[in-house]
């Protein structure tokens, strides 16, 4: 949330909000470094947890994810990418912090093609 509210303030609206859909789809995050539920780590892990939960029809984790990536993670990791790329000592690293970003834009537009895609298979 830091990259969200532009300063050193965290947002607690954010958070509580990251934690709701943690707490409303079955993930929850043990962390002994007591880091805030929406740490870019926490928020991927909540990702992968979405698209691969058994209980969840395909179709369903698909949207899910989607709408938890651009209400979320979407709202601060690019720019945050960004700044990260154009301050890392080594080209490894800024290269590594600018591809974040993109990522994450394209992992969007695959969930929103899945997401519009109504194939089915006959029965």
């Amino acid at each position: 949330t830091f990259w969200v509210a532009q300063g050193p303030v965290r947002d607690v609206a954010t958070v509580s909000a990251v934690e709701s859909w943690y707490h409303s789809h079955g993930f929850a995050v043990v962390d002994r470094l007591r880091r805030p539920a929406d740490n870019l780590a926490f928020e991927f892990g909540f990702l992968a947890h979405l698209l691969d939960w058994p209980e969840l029809p395909q179709g369903e984790a698909i949207a899910l994810a989607g709408r938890f990536l651009r209400a979320h993670p979407l709202r601060w990791v690019p720019r945050f990418s960004q700044m990260a790329a154009q301050v890392c000592r080594t080209p490894f690293y800024s290269g590594l912090s600018g591809l974040l970003g993109v990522y994450l834009t394209n992992l969007d537009e695959a969930l929103r093609q899945a997401e519009g895609d109504n194939l089915s298979v006959p029965a």
